[in-house]
């Protein structure tokens, strides 16, 4: 499908081109004005299939001396061009020489040589100005403003392309051309074209020097933009009845005919059915302004750039990820170890038994049951006698000497036994940070991959709209949709310091924003970006008491943004305290927050972390008290890791958070209790460390505080709590204490 629109696509535009060929060579019969538009899209057009049209286009001289002559001239420009495109080069003056060398043969063979001299020199002027046209075309098709030199060469271009129409096609069918091309300008273009009459009615007036058709062309154009340009039927209509005044009641026409009232009827009818779709397309590619268009250009294809590197990487990580899981496989396991040390007992103490093939008859001793003992004594650093099974005291005659050999290689495979253990938890490790960045990058890719589309209406509004308040912008970008979009405005530091320009910004969108970043270009002028503001906001409150006789606490508290709207409360409580446990609940708490920010989910975030803790076979456990909090959406995940319970004070009474899973670094995987929770303003959620929640003997006694503790302060209740912990302690703080208190409240505009 995609080859077929692009083959359409190319057919369409070189007929086009070859039909500007004809027009250009229709204009004057000693003129070759086609000659100069040729040299001009050698630039933007392959040289090959150019050259081959433009030869064709000759034949409206039937002239052999006028088609060697072009063939001449194709030969040398669009060789020219050719071999400079296989050096990836294009000409630049050197064009002029190529150009004087591809006339010769028509100057000394094309008639007389002043006057072919003349034309000649005529056609290479026509060419820089047919140049400068494409400069106005391209101008304008990315929406940059053409200089006046490309507006009045384009101007040049049209008005001899319409005298070469005329020309080679006759009246009536340029007739039908200057409707189309009326209606489809009002319909798509917001301000009137009253220049294009002139353009339109100047190559018909050259060809049949009628000067009414300059009034009968503007005749039209003002009937059509009488009616709304959002309905055809009405332009079409109006249009037709422009022309039955010009003949019936001002008689412009000094000659009419059925077939030259077709040619205004048919084209009408015609517009009035084509596809509001395609209107719609138009107008898309003329409405954004140039700045726009070439910023939304450059952050597309950085974005493109970005998502397409970070999907390589992501993929990098995941081959990672799956080739340590292959050599994890092919590595010596454990199992393999354990199965080698039974083989070895038995070949060792059995092959030497008087009673070997006795016992070999039995199938004594089995593999599993050889197995199962040894995998005791690694458990244990040894085996004894209480450790035997009791088919081996039932039916070996030397029990003590397989215990002796078990334990012989036990002590000598113990070592590498554990630095097997250690290597495969350092590859699990670095198995689930690969699959984390892997996932990391796959979703960053996924969200740039994502193609910004203009904004414009809104934007004009918006500027529009400041502008009739006295406070102008230098420019304005809005990217997303609304209610979910990201304004950005360049204006004056004075109108960015005017207290009324955020409000007046809110009123305009409809939508509350928050600056979410400031940054100042220059002196005077500044850029700000503004993005939706939550409904809700946060106040926080945090109480510690370490355990007394301790130096350093063992917990850890965390408050971050994780990102516009979206913040994370943490207690990490090291196991014990002092130096280690407080390094322990510190680190948890870093990773934990460096991914989140990261954008990992809870779930891979939680098993990275684990991983890390259980490499190091000391006691590293902690446990992780989480709650993320979302304010656009008003909920609250809270996600406890053997961490005690926590609350939501609220109008309503108190709501009991609590967890059953098993500190982090104990187990290889996890399983936290996760509560899902709506928030509401004045509620308060409550996280406590189990140095607060242990003082507090039960969790009834704690509710029944917390249903009658000021809730206002946040920073006090969080003192209140701990201090009402230490007098249920006598006030001797035996564990370190932690409270973490935060009050939603309504966001203030």
């Amino acid at each position: 499908m995609l080859k077929s629109n692009n083959f359409f696509q190319g057919l369409v535009k070189y007929s086009i081109i070859f039909i500007c060929f004809l027009c250009l060579n229709s204009v004057h019969p000693l003129i070759f004005g086609s000659t100069a538009l040729y040299v001009s899209l050698l630039y933007f057009c392959p040289p090959l299939l150019l050259s081959v049209i433009y030869v064709l286009s000759f034949l409206t001289f039937k002239s052999l001396n006028m088609i060697f002559c072009a063939m001449v001239e194709a030969t040398v420009l669009g060789g020219a061009f050719l071999i400079y495109s296989l050096k990836n080069k294009t000409p630049k003056g050197e064009i002029i020489f190529f150009y004087l060398s591809s006339v010769l043969p028509y100057v000394f063979w094309g008639g007389e040589i002043n006057t072919t001299l003349i034309i000649s020199g005529i056609v290479g002027v026509f060419a820089v100005v047919c140049t400068l046209s494409q400069g106005y075309l391209w101008s304008v098709l990315h929406k940059i403003s053409p200089s006046p030199l490309q507006t009045i060469s384009a101007y040049l271009t049209l008005i001899f392309l319409g005298v070469g129409f005329v020309n080679l096609f006759g009246v009536l069918a340029y007739k039908a051309i200057c409707v189309l091309a009326l209606l489809f300008s009002i319909k798509c273009f917001e301000k009137t074209p009253y220049i294009l009459f002139g353009l339109l009615a100047i190559p018909i007036y050259l060809v049949t020097k009628i000067q009414s058709y300059f009034i009968i062309i503007f005749l039209w154009l003002i009937f059509s933009v009488i009616v709304s340009k959002n309905h055809s039927a009405f332009s079409a209509l109006f249009l037709i009845l422009a022309e039955a005044v010009c003949l019936f009641i001002l008689k412009l026409y000094p000659s009419y005919s059925t077939a030259s009232g077709l040619t205004v009827v048919i084209p009408a009818i015609f517009f009035c059915f084509l596809p509001q779709k395609l209107f719609d397309e138009i107008k898309n590619k003329f409405k954004v302004s140039s700045s726009q268009l070439l910023t939304f250009n450059y952050i597309n294809r950085s974005r493109m750039d970005i998502s397409s590197k970070l999907y390589e990487m992501s993929g990098v990580f995941f081959k990672m990820e799956k080739n340590l899981s292959i050599i994890s496989q092919n590595g010596l396991s454990t199992d393999q170890l354990i199965e080698q040390i039974g083989s070895q007992a038995i070949s060792n103490v059995c092959g030497e038994c008087e009673y070997f093939s006795r016992c070999k008859q039995r199938g004594f001793p089995e593999r599993e049951l050889m197995e199962k003992f040894v995998r005791v004594g690694i458990a244990k650093s040894r085996v004894s006698f209480i450790d035997l099974p009791r088919e081996f005291t039932e039916l070996c005659s030397y029990p003590n000497s397989i215990i002796f050999e078990v334990n012989r290689a036990i002590s000598g495979f113990l070592e590498q036994i554990k630095e097997i253990e250690n290597k495969n938890n350092q590859r699990e490790l670095l198995q689930t940070q690969a699959n984390a960045l892997s996932q990391i990058m796959k979703n960053l890719a996924f969200k740039m991959s994502k193609t910004l589309r203009p904004n414009g209406e809104r934007e004009k509004q918006i500027s529009a709209l400041l502008k009739q308040r006295g406070m102008p912008l230098l420019g304005v970008l809005v990217l997303g949709e609304e209610g979910q979009s990201e304004i950005n405005v360049f204006c004056k530091l004075s109108v960015a310091q005017n207290p009324n320009f955020l409000p007046t910004l809110n009123s305009i969108c409809k939508e509350n924003l928050t600056p979410v970043k400031t940054e100042k270009f220059n002196d005077s002028s500044v850029y700000i970006t503004l993005k939706k503001t939550p409904s809700l906001d946060a106040t926080f409150g945090v109480a510690v008491k370490t355990k007394t006789g301790s130096n350093l606490s063992g917990d850890n508290h965390s408050l971050t943004k994780i990102d516009q709207g979206k913040f994370l409360l943490s207690i990490s409580d090291g196991m014990g305290s002092g130096d280690q446990a407080n390094q322990l609940s510190t680190a948890s708490i870093e990773l934990i927050e460096s991914y989140y920010k990261a954008g990992l989910d809870r779930a891979t975030i939680l098993n990275v972390v684990n991983k890390i803790l259980t490499v190091d076979k000391a006691d590293s456990f902690s446990a992780v008290d989480i709650a993320t909090v979302d304010l656009y959406s008003s909920t609250c995940d809270f996600i406890k890791i053997g961490s005690p319970y926590g609350f939501i004070l609220s109008s309503g009474g108190v709501k009991f958070i609590e967890g059953s899973s098993l500190p982090l670094g104990i187990l290889q995987e996890i399983n936290p209790s996760v509560t899902k929770a709506e928030i509401h303003p004045d509620d308060v959620i409550v996280l406590l460390s189990d140095g607060v929640t242990d003082a507090f003997g039960s969790s009834s006694e704690a509710v029944e505080f917390l249903r009658n503790a000021p809730i206002k302060n946040p920073q006090a209740l969080a003192e209140t709590i701990v201090e009402k912990a230490l007098t249920y302690s006598s006030g001797i703080a035996h564990d370190d204490m932690t409270a973490l208190c935060v009050r939603i409240i309504e966001k203030t505009t």
